[in-house]
């Protein structure tokens, strides 16, 4: 009798558990429990596997704490997404059974915490590799991941069998800090079954459907009655492999920019994010963009256009690879191609804060046209010269940097996310800020703090041993012009109420993270132009941090043979501080100059970080910066392989051989089957002048040798021109060069969400306009070494 009692009550507990789930009906929307269309927009985040979590612990740092801080931070930028790979090696053994350990404990606990904010979870239930990235792996792991190569896992029968157990397991795992096991969690929107799965073994496509449904049935039998998605893009040749499997979704990535390019990409990648392709026949299944960034870009301008695209595509998921814990995100050290937190890269947060809007508003199949006319759209609008993307709407005003776009309706808004400055905020701090209206006249500020870069962000070499950029909370203006309030003040970073015009401290009531000041010396960060135009006045920029209060910064200069002078330079926002140089100062030939910082503490010089006088007996410190004073018949050096070749990125395909040589970088053709698209590829740093022909200085030695060069112009157009090669110099007019339909600038991923279809409809291009140039080898055997750009 009671056995008869307790199966209708499981079905009944099932069934609403069951309605609590999202669903994607027949014609492949993902819909809420209510039946609403979803639209789900946010961030991967890694901390409890792998190298996040041992860092934390080198660092020591309370992991359920950081945690916390950096889900409130995240949340602060409006997302409502959460993704994670899950590391099954760090919580499986061999056979596939769930290992109850830290990790997996952390894993329940960042999903509890984010459904505590209304944030859902994406989880993908199995990573395929190790756990040692960027370190090595351990090997000694018993996980089954461990036991296979990654192709392996897919065609291997134990590997499968253990996958299916695992999946199961997980699958009834309850999470002690919801009361939800995974199947019926009702913040868990979807699993998909794993992270980028390599189907190239010789095996037909049924054996890959066969596969998947597996895995698919694996989840089914377990209870789960949450929506199954499966990656489409990683593998394109098994689409129809995919397809065809009993699942309810398909993901794909994007990385339009390639990924690990070791530095920062300086190339405007607007029209490459125009439009997302999937030229796939995927009816009755919803769409998922699993990872997405703009690796190695440190401008503000892309996120909201990539989000545009995505929606146009019809993808209702995407999350940015990956947030970086706040513990760590001074020195970027997991996955270095990507760094993006709201502290340490306010104006990348403050894009993302607006893509999260542009996702969640637009609907879904919308078309705003092709580039550069899709720049402005619906209440958005991103620029690449200016840096910056704006959300523009009555109740939201959202900048990534400073900004003269009036709000639309000012006396409506309720809300303001900002780096920089507006028309109605004023602010000197280099930090990003939040103001929430309360009621008429009463708003909520949050600040943080200062930052500046010391290094490349991006380069290969990060550690936990060095920095990569610092935070320093400064006493900073802000001056506010609203309908219902004008007024102006000093502030800190923190957590402010501002109530009839008073400013009063609430940081410590509020989950607001303490952040530590990293500087600790006074230290001088600063790039030298390569180039000026003499007789033409500059500005020299430099970010300037201490400990110390610094009382004056001095530019001192010297120019032919030895005439010198000094000039104050003044602060601007946050670190960073100029100096103007009138034309006067600047002619003909090398212009050598020094930065001195003056503080109660202290003096310095820089270069060289040294107690000294400039120019007293004793000035030890010989070190300089130093640019070229140019005339306009100077010729620009674009590419300098003899001199210069670490400033030279090569980009390899079969059938090429590269090598590094005294006289250039040599290229030779090998094989037959060679495409003819390995290149030399170098950004484009020069003052603007009028110069209108190209020479390319190499060494034959294998004929014929025929090359084309590519340059990308600021607005991210090609254009294009083909020679054969000369022993010497080989000349090409700069008016030879024409407009070409736009081609990827870097590899991207996936190759097939490339569409194409754009060129410049200008009759030629200038030099000022070039940003990038690529030299591609069509056939034969040379030493490239240098091109440059002359009259």
């Amino acid at each position: 009798m009671l056995k008869k009692l307790i199966i209708p009550i499981l079905c009944v507990l099932q069934l609403a558990v069951a309605g609590q789930n999202y669903k994607i009906d027949t014609q492949g929307i993902l819909r809420d429990p209510q039946g609403k269309e979803a639209a789900f927009f946010g961030f991967n985040y890694c901390m409890p596997f792998a190298h996040g979590y041992r860092s934390h612990g080198i660092l020591d740092t309370d992991r359920k704490t950081a945690i916390d801080r950096d889900i409130y931070h995240m949340t602060r930028l409006g997302i409502n997404a959460f993704r994670i790979h899950v590391w099954d090696v760090e919580i499986s053994d061999g056979e596939g059974n769930l290992l109850e350990n830290d990790h997996l404990d952390l894993l329940d606990y960042t999903i509890a915490r984010f459904a505590q904010y209304g944030v859902q979870t994406l989880v993908t239930a199995i990573a395929f590799w190790g756990n040692g990235w960027p370190e090595e792996d351990d090997k000694t792991l018993p996980g089954f991941s461990n036991q296979v190569t990654k192709q392996q896992a897919t065609v291997d029968e134990k590997s499968i069998a253990a996958q299916e157990r695992y999946l199961k397991a997980l699958m009834n795992h309850q999470n002690p800090y919801t009361g939800y096991s995974y199947k019926n969690d009702p913040a868990i929107v979807a699993v998909e079954l794993n992270n980028e799965p390599d189907h190239t073994a010789n095996v037909p496509d049924k054996t890959v459907t066969a596969y998947i449904d597996r895995l698919a049935k694996a989840v089914r039998t377990a209870g789960c009655r949450k929506p199954i998605v499966y990656n489409i893009t990683q593998n394109p040749e098994r689409s129809k492999a995919v397809t065809t499997a009993r699942i309810d979704g398909v993901s794909g990535q994007w990385y339009p920019s390639g990924l690990v390019g070791g530095k920062k990409r300086h190339e405007n990648f607007l029209p490459t994010v125009s439009h997302y392709n999937l030229p796939y026949d995927t009816r009755g299944k919803a769409r998922f963009i699993y990872e997405f960034d703009a690796a190695d870009i440190d401008g503000s301008y892309i996120y909201p256009a990539m989000a545009r695209s995505f929606r146009e595509a019809g993808f209702q998921w995407a999350t940015q690879f990956a947030y970086d814990p706040l513990a760590m995100a001074a020195y970027n050290t997991d996955y270095q191609t990507h760094w993006i937190n709201l502290v340490y890269t306010p104006a990348k947060a403050i894009s993302l804060r607006i893509a999260a809007e542009v996702f969640r508003s637009l609907p879904r199949g919308k078309n705003f046209g092709d580039y550069p006319e899709n720049n402005r759209f619906a209440d958005f609008n991103v620029s690449y010269i200016d840096d910056l993307s704006v959300l523009n709407r009555d109740t939201l005003f959202c900048y990534s940097n400073t900004t003269e776009d009036l709000p639309v309706a000012p006396e409506r808004l309720r809300h303001i996310a900002g780096h920089g400055s507006s028309p109605i905020v004023k602010y000197n701090g280099s930090g990003a800020y939040f103001l929430d209206k309360q009621t008429d006249g009463n708003w909520r500020i949050e600040i943080y703090p200062d930052i500046t870069e010391t290094t490349d962000p991006y380069s290969r070499h990060n550690s936990l041993n060095r920095k990569i950029a610092l935070a320093q909370s400064n006493t900073r203006q802000m001056q506010i012009c609203l309908p219902d309030i004008h007024t102006q003040f000093d502030i800190r970073p923190g957590i402010y109420l501002l109530q009839k015009g008073k400013l009063q401290n609430i940081t410590n009531d509020t989950p607001y993270p303490v952040i530590e000041d990293d500087v600790k010396e006074t230290a001088v960060f600063h790039t030298p132009a390569a180039e000026w135009n003499a007789s033409t006045p500059a500005t020299v920029t430099a970010d300037i941090v201490s400990p110390a209060k610094i009382d004056s910064v001095v530019l001192y200069g010297t120019m032919w043979y030895g005439e010198s002078f000094k000039t104050v330079m003044q602060q601007q926002s946050g670190f960073t501080y100029t100096a103007e140089l009138p034309s006067s100062f600047l002619r003909h030939g090398i212009f050598r100059y020094r930065i001195g910082v003056y503080t109660g503490k202290g003096n310095r010089i820089f270069p060289g970080n040294c107690d000294v006088k400039p120019g007293a007996w004793n000035d030890y410190c010989k070190n300089d910066y130093h640019s070229n004073i140019i005339t306009s018949s100077t010729p620009a050096i674009l590419l300098d392989a003899q001199n210069k070749p670490e400033s030279v990125e090569l980009v390899w395909q079969p059938g090429i051989r590269f090598a590094y040589l005294p006289e250039g970088i040599g290229m030779k053709t090998e094989t037959t089957d060679y495409r003819g698209e390995a290149a030399l590829v170098t950004d484009a740093l020069f003052a603007p002048r009028p110069l209108n022909q190209m020479t390319i200085e190499a060494i034959i030695t294998e004929k014929p040798a025929e090359a084309r060069l590519e340059l990308l112009d600021r607005d991210g157009f090609l254009w294009c021109a083909e020679t054969p090669l000369q022993n010497g110099k080989t000349t090409i007019a700069l008016s030879d060069f024409k407009a070409t339909e736009i081609r990827p600038v870097r590899e991207l991923y996936p190759g097939i969400s490339f569409r194409g279809g754009i060129r410049s409809d200008r009759p030629g291009i200038r030099a000022e306009e070039i940003t990038s140039v690529r030299f591609v080898l069509k056939k034969g055997d040379v030493v490239i070494q240098k091109i440059s750009l002359g009259k």
